[in-house]
């Protein structure tokens, strides 16, 4: 249960981190 846990959230930093710096990305490129 704990490790699926830790895996979830891992997963769900990744998402985030993701959608940031896409969002970063496309506001320099709007620039």
């Amino acid at each position: 249960m704990k490790s699926k846990k830790i895996i979830a959230l891992m997963s769900a930093v990744v998402i985030c981190a993701g959608m940031i710096t896409s969002y970063k990305s496309s506001r320099v490129k709007t620039r």
